[in-house]
């Protein structure tokens, strides 16, 4: 059954490898290194979420990123607010009705007593789905595909104008069409050729333009026990900008598993390639991590 997710916001896609300083010790700080009221808060977090870590917020002594070191991204912020005296919370999960979808507090939550903002927190930290992991890099997808189609686009049409060819839905087009496939030698060399690049290019377009409407996005990493897997979400790729049609999620799959090689060697192709970029056939990687695989 198909599901809607969400396309979590910028500030929400930290990388917890490549962008924030892991392993904070909150037995090593002092009241010198965080506000003193979110230094207890955070232990009492650590206390009653003892799988995750937390990481400092640049030049920020109020706010502490909290994050599972088995996981990509960060699952949000604890927060401490001198001014009003209130304990808060930063996630994805949050949606505070009180105040509009873009307004800076939609996603958070606050509250002057600790033990309410302790069940705040252990509510909305929660792991990345793999509909929200794929929908990080969907909208990329889209663009890459969709430019890669206007190139070939282009293409048919100025061959289409070098051949002299009103329509390609035209009675002489279907012709020379035939004469092609069946290798048959077209007039003078130049005429030849650019009917043959005309068919060879108007086929490429054709199937670029069916296939790749809903990839299998593939979510590669290693769980706590140190084994590589994969996640796997059949999308829609179309209109992703704000949201994400995930068509299915399919069951994880394992190190040594057939299905799982198999898979991994259609990911080394995607690998080689350049960040963000179509390959026809194959998909796109958006990251080392992240993949939409064409299945035919």
């Amino acid at each position: 059954m198909s599901f809607t997710v969400e396309v979590p916001r910028d500030e929400f896609q930290v990388r917890i490898k490549h962008e924030l300083d892991p392993d904070l010790n909150l037995d090593e700080l002092t009241d010198e290194d965080l506000h003193p009221e979110l230094l207890v808060f955070a232990r009492a977090v650590s206390k009653k979420l003892p799988h995750l870590s937390f990481a400092r917020v640049d030049g920020n002594g109020r706010q502490l990123w909290l994050y599972s070191p088995h996981e990509t991204f960060a699952q949000g912020k604890i927060m401490y607010n001198d001014v009003s005296e209130k304990y808060g919370v930063y996630a994805r999960q949050i949606k505070n009705e009180r105040y509009g979808t873009y307004h800076d507090q939609y996603r958070k939550l606050w509250s002057k007593n600790m033990g309410t903002a302790l069940r705040k927190v252990a509510a909305n930290m929660v792991p990345w789905s793999v509909g929200e992991l794929a929908s990080v890099g969907a909208r990329t997808y889209e663009t890459s595909r969709d430019k890669e189609i206007g190139v070939v686009n282009t293409k048919v049409a100025e061959l289409q104008q070098r051949a002299g060819i009103s329509s390609l839905s035209s009675p002489a087009y279907t012709y020379l069409r035939s004469q092609v496939k069946g290798n048959v030698r077209l007039g003078d060399l130049e005429f030849h050729e650019t009917v043959t690049e005309l068919v060879e290019t108007q086929d490429y377009f054709e199937e670029l333009s069916r296939e790749g409407k809903t990839p299998m996005f593939v979510y590669g990493n290693v769980d706590r026990h140190g084994r590589q897997y994969l996640d796997r979400a059949k999308i829609k790729a179309e209109w992703s900008t704000f949201r994400v049609e995930v068509e299915e999620v399919h069951s994880r799959l394992y190190e040594g598993e057939p299905a799982f090689d198999a898979l991994v060697n259609k990911l080394a192709v995607l690998n080689m390639a350049e960040s963000d970029h179509y390959v026809r056939g194959v998909g796109m990687k958006h990251a080392s991590d992240l993949f939409y695989i064409n299945e035919q």
